[in-house]
């Protein structure tokens, strides 16, 4: 469609298409990561899902711009791309995914014992308490926007994340190498103290580019000046990127520990406040450094990113306690906590679930 648009009304129509039905692949990839690995070992598997979407936006940049410019291409041929690794993907996804939400699977599997054996009794929590269609719908749209605005992780993290997203929309590649580097390092330190600190161990990396993000974009904000050699706004864009992207994988592995089976919704909740911030920062933003200077405009969001810097550190100190007032929060935590102790599997029961439903 964006393709063979005659013109801008299309175009923009068909971009908001694209954006609707893609930003299902993140909420539910970094979903599928939580389902398949324990927390122990989601960093590496969340590390490479992040680094290639942060790294992503610069490199097709790069591709996209240089494909548009072609005389014999132009920019139709991005989306005629597009359409091609969508469509190769989407096969990808139809023929060789599998399931891995583990009520769906514990269904599929109690529904060929009963099939083998003919005994009717073998039933999965998830098909004692079966919702309707129109109930699942409702819970499925409902439930990121009602971990959005009752949970205080997700909300942090959706403003903080919103705050970072919206800023770089507004300014890549090198920064997301340091920042997979510092996440390795951050996985060396989450196993070191997990058994002391639960799952606020991967904050320790987070916290540090909390105080990273506001000096580096202080430093862009006044070095950027062609009386300034160019290296050192350079350096400062640089070190911002990489505590951009510790803060997206961190953001997704922290969320992922605390809600679990839930992960996949509170992912969703964040992925809207980043999009909504990197829609809406762009629209306002010209004006802004028209008004206020490059200089001033990047110094408010460094002030303002100095102001969110906090939000890694309260959580690393009160984490606990926050998520001991989360009625979701707390039993996936308690179920994984048993899990890495070797105990019997923990799920949610139905009375549970139906707590979730709003």
């Amino acid at each position: 469609m964006n393709a063979l648009a005659p013109n801008i009304q299309t175009v923009i129509v068909s971009r908001a298409l694209q954006g609707v039905f893609a930003s299902a692949g993140v909420s539910m990839l970094a979903g599928t990561i939580a389902d398949i690995w324990q927390p122990h070992e989601r960093g590496v598997p969340m590390a490479m899902f992040s680094f290639t979407a942060v790294f992503s936006i610069g490199l097709g940049s790069v591709f996209g711009g240089l494909i548009a410019s072609n005389p014999h291409l132009g920019w139709r041929w991005v989306q005629w791309i597009h359409v091609m690794f969508a469509g190769i993907f989407s096969l990808c996804v139809i023929f060789a995914l599998s399931e891995t939400r583990s009520s769906v699977v514990l269904a599929r599997i109690a529904k060929d014992v009963r099939k083998t054996t003919g005994d009717a009794r073998y039933q999965s929590s998830s098909e004692t308490d079966k919702p309707s269609m129109l109930s699942m719908i409702k819970v499925t749209c409902t439930r990121p926007l009602y971990l959005l605005l009752t949970e205080p992780i997700v909300q942090s993290f959706s403003l903080w994340v919103g705050l970072t997203w919206g800023v770089l929309f507004c300014l890549l590649d090198v920064g997301a190498i340091l920042g997979l580097m510092a996440n390795m390092y951050q996985e060396t330190l989450y196993r070191k103290h997990f058994g002391t600190k639960g799952q606020e161990a991967r904050l320790y990396i987070a916290c540090a580019a909390a105080i990273v993000m506001p000096v580096s974009m202080f430093i862009f904000a006044w070095t950027a000046s062609p009386h300034i050699h160019w290296i050192f706004p350079l350096i400062g864009l640089t070190a911002f990127m990489s505590g951009v992207f510790v803060v997206y994988q961190v953001s997704f592995l922290y969320l992922a520990d605390c809600y679990g089976t839930y992960a996949s919704s509170a992912l969703a909740g964040l992925s809207l406040a980043r999009n909504i911030s990197a829609l809406i920062f762009p629209l306002f933003s010209q004006q802004m450094f028209a008004g206020m200077t490059y200089k001033w405009g990047l110094t408010l969001w460094a002030s303002l990113s100095a102001v969110m810097g906090p939000i890694p550190w309260i959580l690393f100190f009160i984490g606990p306690k926050v998520r001991s007032h989360s009625k979701v929060s707390r039993k996936i935590l308690e179920a994984e906590l048993q899990q890495l102790d070797g105990d019997k599997t923990v799920v949610s029961s139905p009375i549970e679930e139906k707590s979730m439903k709003v």
